[in-house]
């Protein structure tokens, strides 16, 4: 039993000795912080260019989550009784917001590019903006789906994509 006990416990101290420091021989500093920051900024590729502005209407127009202009006009048009009222603002509102975009600069792809975009798609919001005002639902919703389906045209050219099974550091706008 004491040897059993012994076979333990000796083990167990010299270990304990080891990761404790008891052992005397040559030790190596940690590396200095300005070390560890300079090796990991070398490390991490800069984060893609960005347009703030463009990256606020586009979370805005057709961002995740019933929050988006796009998701929320479509939910309101399905209704068996829309509330045009809410479709009205929000489809100005959509409008407007794409009219901006075309006086903006890409971060990505050629301006003559961007400015036949943009114009296409603020053309798309303005005839969205009247089928609202007019109270057209199919049109609405036709309309609604030809812009959820324009959005890759445009961000093959003039946004800066994600790798292949990941997601990009920032998206750009």
């Amino acid at each position: 039993m004491a040897r059993r006990l012994y076979c333990q416990i000796v083990p167990m101290a010299l270990g304990l000795t080891f990761l404790l420091g008891g052992c005397e021989g040559p030790t190596q500093a940690p590396p200095s912080k300005e070390v560890q920051a300079g090796a990991g900024a070398q490390s991490q590729p800069p984060p893609p260019p960005s347009n703030p502005k463009i990256k606020e209407i586009m979370a805005r127009v057709g961002g995740p989550g019933p929050q988006s202009l796009q998701n929320s006009l479509v939910a309101a048009v399905k209704a068996e009784q829309p509330a045009w009222e809410e479709i009205q603002g929000g489809a100005k509102e959509y409008a407007r917001l794409a009219a901006e975009m075309g006086g903006l600069e890409p971060i990505k792809g050629s301006s003559a590019s961007w400015k036949e975009l943009t114009k296409a798609f603020a053309d798309s919001t303005a005839d969205l903006d009247k089928a609202a005002l007019a109270k057209e639902k199919d049109k609405v919703g036709e309309t609604l789906a030809k812009l959820g389906g324009s959005c890759m045209g445009c961000h093959r050219q003039h946004r800066i994509m994600a790798p292949p099974g990941g997601r990009a550091a920032s998206p750009g706008g």
